[in-house]
């Protein structure tokens, strides 16, 4: 999982730079779940706890910006 926080991190970039626009609701989950993996340290299942997601929803989530930032 360590793969998470550099996908994360090209995801909040590209939503960063989408602020200056209008940014999509996918771009601003994107933005705050970075954020709060950063929070809790890239801990998966803390940071779905603190999300209110259970933690396979959260992981479905981080596959889908992966792919999408490839």
């Amino acid at each position: 999982m360590g793969n998470h926080n550099s996908v994360l991190e090209k995801a909040l970039e590209r939503s960063l730079k989408s602020v200056r626009g209008k940014p999509t609701l996918r771009q601003l989950e994107g933005s705050y779940i970075a954020h709060m993996l950063n929070a809790y340290d890239g801990n998966i299942t803390r940071t779905a706890a603190a999300l209110g997601l259970d933690r396979r929803t959260l992981q479905r989530k981080l596959a889908r910006a992966a792919s999408e930032a490839a």
